[in-house]
C-alpha cells in the first residue's frame, strides 16, 4: 500500500488499482506540490500549484471533520465531478456541513466497511479542544489494519485500537496540541512507523527543525518518522 502526503493533512492511499484520498482541505491547494497524484494528470498551473482535477481514478473520498483545513468544499466540488465512480464518506458534521453544497455524503462513522481492495474500519474520536464555540464530530479510520489516520484527535478512546495498526498518521503541529502531547500519543499507540501530519501551517524552515527534533526522539525510541516535506512524498507501508 502506498501513502502520498499532499499539504497538511490530505493523503492518497492507493493500493492495485484503487485510490483513497483523505481530507483534501484548503491547505492542501495553497503551494507548490512536487508532485501530481497522477502521472497521467494535466500539469500544474503557473508556479506549479497543486489543482483539486489532479486527483483523478478515485475510489473514494474520506472527511475525518468539517474544518476548513481537512475539507475544502469547491474542491471537493471539483474532486467529485471528475471522479463520478467515486464515493464521499464522512461523519454526520461532515454530510450536515455539505448538504448545501451539493454533495451527497455517505455515512461512515463507525464500523467495517469494504472499499475497492481496502478494509476499513471508522471509530469516534473526539475533536481536540480549540477556541471555538462548536466542535465539530471527528472520524477516525483504519486502513488495512495498517494505518491509522485519527484526524484531529489525540483521544484516550483511541487507546483501544492499540496494536490493530503498525503506522500512524500523526498530527505533529496545530493549535490543540503540544509536542509531549504528540510523541505521548505515539506512544500511547504504540506506533512503530510515523506519517507526520497537520503540518501547513509551518514555514519550510521550521517545519524541517521541527522534523529533525522529531526523528531523533522516535529514533530514540526505534520507531521510524517518515519525513515527508514536500507535497507529494510517498512512503510504501
Amino acid at each position: 500500500m502506498r501513502v502520498r502526503k499532499f499539504l497538511h493533512s490530505c493523503l492518497l492511499v492507493e493500493k492495485g488499482g484503487d485510490r483513497i484520498l483523505f481530507d483534501p482541505g484548503k491547505f492542501s491547494f495553497a503551494t507548490p506540490a512536487a508532485t501530481s497524484a497522477d502521472a497521467a494528470a494535466a500539469p500544474p498551473q503557473a508556479g506549479g500549484e497543486l489543482r483539486p482535477a489532479e486527483f483523478v481514478g478515485l475510489t473514494a473520498v474520506i472527511i475525518t471533520h468539517s474544518h476548513p483545513d481537512h475539507m475544502d468544499d469547491e474542491a471537493l466540488k471539483v474532486i467529485m465531478r471528475i471522479n463520478p465512480q467515486a464515493v464521499l464518506l464522512g461523519n454526520a458534521g461532515v454530510a450536515a456541513a455539505l448538504q448545501d453544497r451539493d454533495l451527497k455524503v455517505e455515512l461512515f462513522e463507525e464500523g467495517r466497511r469494504a472499499i475497492g481492495e481496502f478494509s476499513l474500519e471508522a471509530f469516534e474520536a473526539r475533536h481536540e479542544k480549540i477556541v471555538s464555540a462548536a466542535i465539530p464530530p471527528n472520524t477516525a479510520y483504519i486502513v488495512d489494519e495498517r494505518l491509522l489516520n485519527p484526524g484531529d484527535s489525540y483521544a484516550y478512546s483511541l487507546d483501544a485500537l492499540r496494536g490493530k495498526f503498525d503506522t500512524l498518521a500523526l498530527p505533529v503541529m496545530a493549535p490543540w496540541c503540544t509536542e509531549t502531547d504528540t510523541v505521548g500519543f505515539a506512544g500511547r499507540m504504540n506506533a512503530r512507523r510515523v506519517l507526520p501530519i497537520h503540518d501547513g501551517y509551518v514555514k519550510n524552515f521550521f517545519l524541517r527543525m521541527r522534523y529533525d527534533n522529531f526523528e531523533n526522539h522516535f529514533r530514540a525510541q526505534g520507531v521510524t518518522f517518515e519525513r515527508l516535506e514536500k507535497a507529494g512524498d510517498e512512503v510504501e507501508v
